[in-house]
């Protein structure tokens, strides 16, 4: 119900992505091509989580799903929640395999895994999307040649994280500093407490109407 809502209210006006992760195969393939068939522009799925795979059984994994799955296929690598990294080398393997393997959300701490992913595999699929999961990698994601991010706090406040993406296309390079510096001070939700998803959750609900500051200029709040 969830996918089909989702898909009826944004009818193209914008990528509509969905998390299809389980620990069961098949549900992976079921959800997938369910969320593709509701207007899901591509389905997100994480690795194996606990056990830690070797590259050639991450490679296998996607390649089975690939396979299956009628539609488009971002990675998800999150080494803190799967224990493993996704290699830059397996990514490309799968980029050049699988033209239904479109992108990845690159959820790291730093960027050395980040920019060794633009270098490896840009270069052979300058169409394959490759986006940060921390809110302040976006900038430098971007100035490297990647896509941008995929993070939580354009949640918090889209009316900032917008005219962050704003700033950058439009290379107002002070513009995009005052954002950043704002960004790197709200960054530090994600430390109150593990896992942070809760007190996302918890600020969108106690954000009521405080505005925030970013450069010169305020940015309203509102209620979520």
């Amino acid at each position: 119900m969830l996918l089909r809502c989702a898909g009826e209210t944004v009818q193209g006006r914008c990528k509509l992505l969905v998390g299809t992760t389980s620990m069961v195969y098949d549900e992976i393939v079921e959800l997938s091509n369910h969320a593709l068939e509701q207007g899901a522009d591509g389905a997100v799925i994480i690795p194996p989580y606990y056990f830690h795979f070797a590259d050639e059984s991450v490679f296998e994994y996607y390649d089975m799903l690939a396979k299956e799955i009628r539609g488009d296929i971002y990675l998800y690598n999150f080494p803190e929640r799967t224990g493993y990294d996704i290699s830059p080398l397996i990514v490309k393997r799968l980029a050049l395999a699988h033209t239904n393997i479109v992108g990845i959300k690159d959820t790291i701490g730093g960027v050395d895994h980040t920019r060794e992913l633009i270098k490896q595999v840009k270069t052979i699929r300058p169409d394959f999307e490759i986006y940060s999961g921390f809110d302040d990698n976006f900038a430098y994601n971007v100035l490297c040649g990647g896509n941008g991010c995929i993070a939580g706090l354009s949640n918090l406040y889209p009316e900032l994280t917008s005219s962050w993406a704003h700033a950058l296309r439009s290379a107002d390079f002070q513009k995009a500093a005052e954002c950043q510096r704002s960004i790197d001070r709200l960054m530090d939700i994600y430390s109150v407490g593990k896992p942070f998803v809760p007190f996302i959750k918890a600020a969108l609900a106690a954000k009521g109407d405080h505005p925030i500051r970013c450069g010169n200029q305020t940015y309203a709040g509102g209620n979520p």
